[in-house]
């Protein structure tokens, strides 16, 4: 291949399909290659070779995903380890017509390792933020407990708020692979948690949602308006011990995203509507340009409106 791509370093290579009776591929043969290439196969001469001779390793999920892309008609890329060399490379797929395909291939070992470095390194912030925040609550629930009635109450909601921090923190850095999150089952996780540390026996949590992609920025905003009604509902509706179900639905209506938290239970009184956490509600809600509704009928009902922006309609992204 006396042409431009000798001078690569990239390894680069025109090899032809080989098929089983089936007409499953299982092989290649190495119709052309340069030297970037053929020094990857350790410089033994390669031309009209199969690929599976020369590297054994290869597997069949490996051609699985070559001929995938060559029966596509389009270019493809994947990413794949190569124990003979100990390094991670970037595969470029081009077919040619009929049954031949270009191959690129870049050497993005040291990538992976940053990457992987940065994955630890996240990690590790990610545990001593949790603990941090903790920490924290603990601390405030510490001097609640010598506190007056009016002062321990409000530590203990303090405290409360932290704690959903600190959740909401864990529950997205675990989602944190992607700008965007999934609103349902991060509302599952949500309720489940307050399920599991707040809701006396007979009480249900009962969640009803859409899957909408929601930003990170939002789905901290989201789980913070969630825990202070949840909240509420579990400590309002049901001051008697008695049971019931607290409903949470979330739903895309037109460009909006439609929350609504509802109980069948005794409700909130006019106090607690001006209280710090339905302040904070209101507060979220008003600086993302929402509405927020409650309602007195067979318990509270609390309807909060989201506006959805930009390319909502293809992405379902609250933005």
């Amino acid at each position: 291949m006396d042409t431009l791509v000798d001078y690569m370093r990239e390894g680069f290579a025109l090899c032809r399909m080989v098929r089983d009776e089936t007409g499953r591929v299982v092989d290649c043969i190495i119709v052309d290659a340069n030297e970037a290439f053929m020094r990857g196969l350790g410089g033994a001469p390669s031309l009209g070779q199969r690929l599976l001779k020369l590297r054994p390793e290869l597997t069949q999920d490996w051609f699985d995903t070559c001929s995938a892309i060559v029966s596509s008609g389009l270019p493809g890329r994947f990413e794949y380890w190569e124990p003979t060399l100990n390094r991670w490379f970037d595969a470029a797929i081009t077919p040619v017509p009929p049954d031949e395909m270009i191959m690129l291939y870049v050497d993005v070992t040291d990538r992976k390792l940053a990457e992987t470095r940065a994955l630890e390194r996240n990690q590790e912030l990610n545990h001593r933020v949790k603990n941090n925040l903790n920490l924290v609550a603990a601390m405030l629930t510490l001097q609640a407990r010598g506190a007056t009635a009016e002062t321990r109450h409000a530590l203990d909601q303090a405290a409360a708020r932290v704690h959903t921090i600190s959740q909401v923190h864990d529950l997205l850095h675990r989602a944190a692979a992607t700008d965007s999150i999934s609103l349902d089952q991060y509302l599952r996780d949500l309720c489940n948690k307050v399920q599991r540390s707040m809701a006396p026996e007979g009480v249900t949590i009962v969640l009803d949602a859409d899957d909408i992609q929601v930003s990170i920025e939002h789905a901290v905003e989201l789980g913070v308006i969630l825990n202070e009604l949840l909240t509420n509902a579990i400590k309002y509706a049901y001051p008697g011990g008695e049971g019931g179900e607290v409903r949470v639905n979330s739903h895309r209506v037109g460009n909006q995203l439609e929350l609504t938290i509802s109980d069948d239970g005794k409700g909130v009184t006019d106090s607690h509507q001006v209280g710090l956490g339905m302040k904070l509600v209101r507060s979220i809600v008003r600086q993302n340009g929402g509405e927020c509704a409650v309602q007195f009928s067979q318990g509270t009902h609390v309807r909060i409106c989201l506006p959805l922006h930009g390319g909502e309609a293809e992405q379902q992204r609250l933005i």
